[in-house]
């Protein structure tokens, strides 16, 4: 599992997202619900673009319940240009760090 999203990762900073697209499959196919598999489909929605960014946006939205899930929802906001709400959850993730 760990390997796919990480394949995943490699191929999006590769800048291909075609590949990371092929691995995604692969890890939704192990684990859906898994954490990593979640993260995994959001940064290649990130990476598609478009009418993507909102389904990472909620994909992120479902993760931030926890503190740590909460710090990875901070990009995604910037990508969609709601820096507001990402100053505010960025703000809420440092104060349950300190």
């Amino acid at each position: 599992m760990a390997r796919h999203a990480l394949n995943v990762q490699i191929y999006l900073k590769m800048h291909r997202s075609d590949h990371a697209e092929k691995q995604l499959k692969i890890v939704l196919q192990i684990d859906e619900d898994h954490i990593l598999t979640q993260l995994a489909n959001a940064w290649v929605n990130l990476a598609v673009g478009g009418s993507k960014i909102q389904e990472a946006y909620l994909i992120f939205q479902d993760f931030s319940g926890s503190e740590r899930q909460l710090k990875l929802s901070h990009p995604d906001h910037l990508l969609v240009h709601r820096a507001s709400s990402a100053e505010v959850i960025f703000e809420r993730a440092v104060q349950a760090i300190a």
